[in-house]
């Protein structure tokens, strides 16, 4: 988990509210980001933080767009699901 606190369920959360890349968390208003379900103000607060301090810096993450978790940029198939990544990734 490179997220603190973000697992398969809060990254599909943070994908459905719109959150589709470190950048779009790193721009966020701290409400919104705390807003999207099953995040609340401490995660939100302890994501931008780790954003912030430098911690997602080149990992070149995205999101499975079969079951919302993270997958490396590298990756062709999603080490949780299962599903082919060959194309179209959502980064994050």
């Amino acid at each position: 988990m490179l997220l603190p606190g973000v697992g398969r369920k809060k990254a599909e959360a943070l994908y459905d509210a719109g959150f589709r890349s470190i950048e779009d968390i790193r721009r966020a208003e701290l409400s919104k980001l705390a807003g999207a379900r099953g995040v609340g103000r401490a995660l939100a607060e302890r994501i931008q933080e780790h954003i912030e301090s430098g911690g997602m810096e080149e990992h070149g993450l995205y999101l499975c767009p079969e079951c919302g978790a993270f997958v490396s940029a590298d990756a062709v198939m999603c080490p949780n699901c299962g599903a082919d990544l060959s194309g179209g990734e959502e980064e994050i």
